[in-house]
Order: structure tokens, then C-alpha cells, then sequence
């Protein structure tokens, strides 16, 4: 697992390859979400179905990003990019407006 100050280490180790401003791009399911199944769906929660991730509880939205400590190291690790002037991007089959943006807003403010 691991630690912030892993993923610091990590970012600083490759601020070189970072520093002439480039993108880069993550998937939203199972690269940034770790999804958890809904017993109440009997699905896994991913983000091509608005029905399921409207009805998830905000601890349901937490466990899905991999629970608090990694949605903070998530967090950190954004944070480090952004400073080292890397723009990014979500890529994802997945509904943006009625999935990933509003877990994304939700996630941010746990």
C-alpha cells in the first residue's frame, strides 16, 4: 500500500519527465474507482449506469474510489501533477455528466 509520502516520492522522481507541461490521462473504472459491488443491484458499480451510482451512499462513494486513505493519496497525487504542470484528463466509456462528475465532486469534499 502505498503512502502519501510514497506517491510524493514517486512524482518528484518524475517531475523531469513532467516539467515541459504534459497531459496525461486516467480511466475513470478500476483505474481511478476500484468498484465495489451494490448487493441491492447485484452489480458492480461502474460508471455506465446512472441508476446505481444516483442511489449510492456517500460511504459507498468512498469505498468505490478505494476508501479515505487512498481517495486522500488520489488527491495528493492530483495535486502533485497539477503543481508540476500537468493537465489532466479522464478518459471512460462511463456517463459523465450523471456518473463521474458528480462522484468526483462528492469525493472531494469526504
Amino acid at each position: 500500500t502505498s503512502t502519501p509520502s510514497s506517491i510524493h516520492s514517486l512524482v518528484r522522481c518524475h517531475l523531469s519527465v513532467f516539467a515541459m507541461g504534459r497531459a496525461i490521462f486516467f480511466d475513470f473504472d478500476s483505474t481511478l474507482t476500484t468498484p465495489i459491488k451494490i448487493d441491492r443491484f447485484g452489480r458492480f458499480a461502474i460508471a455506465d449506469n446512472p441508476i446505481i451510482y444516483s442511489a449510492m451512499t456517500p460511504e459507498e462513494i468512498v469505498s468505490n474510489f478505494g476508501g479515505g486513505d487512498r481517495l486522500y493519496q488520489l488527491g495528493v497525487f492530483f495535486q502533485s501533477l497539477h503543481e508540476a504542470g500537468c493537465e489532466l484528463f479522464i478518459v471512460s466509456i462511463g456517463f459523465k455528466d450523471a456518473c463521474i462528475i458528480p462522484h468526483l465532486n462528492k469525493a472531494r469534499h469526504k
